[in-house]
């Protein structure tokens, strides 16, 4: 038991990615750590280093940061509904529409979501700005949303899921929409969406594969199979409200909370990161992890490796 349990503590170094201002009061990373079995084989690398700025994004507005990853690795950040980041190629840019979730494929099709509609950035022969002087990313609807202010959630194999919610009925559905195929020559798009699940409870967040759907109801994380259709719960549940979920098979089931990280095991479930409202995203063999407060993201390679603790501390005979 005592191997099992011994554990090293990471205090976060800062690692600056823009200058310091002078005026800067706080230390970026001081209210974030993590922890994770000794002798894990789990490394860790800033992926875009944290920043310190003379005014830090205002914690209300922490939630509404959206995070995805796309096919090459790269981090893209949404901001304030118009900005797309991309700290590793140095990309800064505007929507023409303002947008509410954004996710990328498996083939790196980048998605966006508006109040109404599913779209993607269409390309653009002339280069235009907007008011703030940074290129313009043109919006071009796919299709319409199930319901206004539908949630993207993104899938394996180039699926991804829809979240709407019915304020007259008091329901909440998910809906997925897969690749059909687009001509003779086996051409491939997303053409409609299909609902397979529905609830009078708050849906928090989506992941999974479109067959093997896990979804987040409050502290709850349940698993819906296509196939039969049944509902199922996760064996090993978090503590707190789950507010957002990344799978991957062969990698496994992670939540993310209002103060950290966890991975959801078929035995026990444990917290390994303590950050504040941090947004998560799986990508390779590695998870990556976006620190919203300072806009930091960093990856944690061979996380499939937790598989290896999960066990029931009772049945240590400790």
């Amino acid at each position: 038991m005592e191997s099992k349990m011994r554990y090293f503590l990471l205090i976060f170094a800062v690692i600056l990615w823009l200058p310091v201002s002078g005026n800067a009061a706080f230390d970026p990373m001081s209210d974030s750590t993590v922890v994770l079995p000794a002798g894990s084989g789990i490394s860790y690398n800033w992926v875009v280093p944290p920043t310190t700025m003379d005014k830090p994004i205002p914690k209300h507005t922490l939630n509404e940061i959206k995070f995805s990853v796309d096919a090459s690795g790269n981090p893209w950040i949404g901001i304030d509904n118009r900005r797309l980041l991309n700290p590793v190629r140095e990309v800064a840019a505007a929507v023409s529409e303002p947008f509410q979730g954004l996710v990328h494929l498996d083939n790196g099709q980048l998605l966006l979501t508006t109040v109404r509609t599913l779209g993607f950035i269409a390309p653009s022969a002339k280069v235009e700005f907007d008011a703030a002087g940074l290129p313009l990313m043109v919006y071009q609807p796919i299709c319409d949303l199930p319901a206004y202010y539908s949630r993207i959630y993104r899938a394996a194999g180039n699926c991804v899921y829809l979240v709407a919610e019915d304020a007259r009925s008091k329901t909440s559905s998910i809906y997925v929409l897969r690749p059909e195929a687009a001509s003779a020559q086996g051409q491939t798009e997303l053409r409609g969406y299909k609902k397979i699940f529905q609830t009078g409870d708050t849906i928090n967040a989506v992941t999974g594969d479109g067959d093997n759907t896990f979804i987040a109801i409050g502290k709850t994380v349940l698993m819906h199979t296509l196939a039969d259709n049944k509902i199922t719960a996760v064996p090993a549940q978090p503590t707190e409200e789950v507010r957002d979920l990344a799978y991957k098979h062969g990698l496994g089931l992670f939540y993310s909370t209002a103060s950290g990280v966890g991975f959801l095991g078929a035995k026990r479930a444990f917290r390994f990161i303590e950050t504040s409202h941090p947004r998560i995203a799986l990508h390779g063999q590695s998870l990556m992890v976006l620190f919203p407060r300072n806009l930091g993201v960093m990856a944690f390679d061979n996380i499939k490796n937790l598989w290896n603790y999960d066990y029931k501390l009772e049945a240590t005979g400790e």
